[in-house]
């Protein structure tokens, strides 16, 4: 039986990706981080996981469903860290939380009868680079990013790669209108 990786997100929109790597550049720049593709930068909404390719029907049904009912959501204060805080591994762009978006966490997860988060408060955030081996913690937490509106949900397959996990966008619904924006078949 066919198995699809799975989430939920907003893609980074074209126009901001060059104002975070500007504002990130001195970090992006250090040997130490594997940058991912900027295409792939997103913020995620849930990550779904695993799921058998009868179940996409289902799974796009309801996040249409829930998107409709959303309204865009504004994030702010995009500060550049590392996480974990203990040995970090990636270097994110993280908001600060906001209610909108735990609720749509939740919500989706509710409608695919699955768990949400454990991490309270649910952080926004976008995963920038993976780091190659030890990195220290980030001292200075710089804005990159001052606000960021998140104005649609895409249903992603992520398949891990050689070079890296590939994001491919499945459906992309906008927030708070009926209707896919731009529907592309799933393999």
């Amino acid at each position: 039986m066919e198995r699809f990786r799975l989430f939920i997100g907003t893609r980074v929109p074209e126009d901001v990706v060059p104002l975070i790597r500007s504002n990130a550049y001195q970090q992006l720049a250090r040997p130490v981080w594997r940058v991912a593709p900027e295409q792939q930068w997103h913020v995620t909404a849930l990550f779904v996981g695993e799921r058998p390719a009868k179940d996409l029907p289902g799974i796009k049904d309801a996040v249409e469903r829930i998107a409709t009912e959303t309204p865009p959501i504004h994030l702010l204060k995009g500060q550049l860290l590392t996480m974990p805080e203990q040995g970090p591994t990636m270097l994110w762009v993280r908001f600060d939380p906001h209610t909108d978006l735990t609720r749509l966490h939740h919500r989706l997860a509710q409608a695919l009868a699955m768990r949400p988060s454990h991490h309270v408060p649910y952080w926004p955030h976008i995963t920038l680079a993976r780091s190659r081996g030890k990195t220290d913690v980030l001292q200075d937490n710089p804005l990159v990013l001052p606000e960021l509106f998140l104005t649609d949900l895409t249903l992603f397959r992520s398949e891990p790669g050689p070079t890296g996990t590939i994001h491919t966008p499945l459906i992309t619904w906008p927030l708070g209108r009926k209707g896919p924006t731009a529907p592309v078949a799933a393999d």
